[in-house]
């Protein structure tokens, strides 16, 4: 009878009870979710980094255009394809006109004396990137 008693109590105390394995879940959980936002960060510094490359290569079409022709694109197009009335250029300055990493288009508005606004509106909760500097 010692034998069969010592056979239920090891019998017993094999395994983990539901309230250990639901902590080891929990922990689990957030461990996971700790990683997942660290993860989602990165991928918005990454995007950020991208619309700012993108933005630095427009600029520098904008600058190649401003040089060869005397005056600011009109538009972002006319970095590709020529416009009418624009003397000496020498394009295409892009080939294509890439959108930002949230799929939106870059905004450039002209201004005056020659300054002009490049921005990505789709930033990271809708804040605008910019250029870094507002070039004259």
């Amino acid at each position: 009878m010692k034998t069969q008693d010592v056979r239920r109590r090891n019998r017993s105390k094999a395994g983990f009870t539901l309230i250990e394995i639901m902590v080891v879940v929990i922990i689990i959980g957030i461990l996971a979710g700790l990683a997942g936002v660290r993860v989602s960060q990165r991928v918005d510094q990454s995007r950020e980094a991208g619309a700012r490359a993108n933005l630095h290569t427009i600029s520098m079409a904008i600058s190649m255009y401003q040089v060869d022709t005397g005056t600011l694109p009109p538009n972002l197009a006319a970095l590709m394809t020529q416009p009418a009335g624009a003397r000496n250029w020498r394009g295409p300055y892009l080939d294509i006109l890439p959108k930002d990493p949230w799929g939106e288009d870059f905004q450039y508005q002209p201004g005056s004396g020659g300054s002009y606004q490049l921005y990505s509106r789709g930033g990271p909760d809708g804040v605008a990137i910019h250029r870094g500097d507002e070039h004259s």
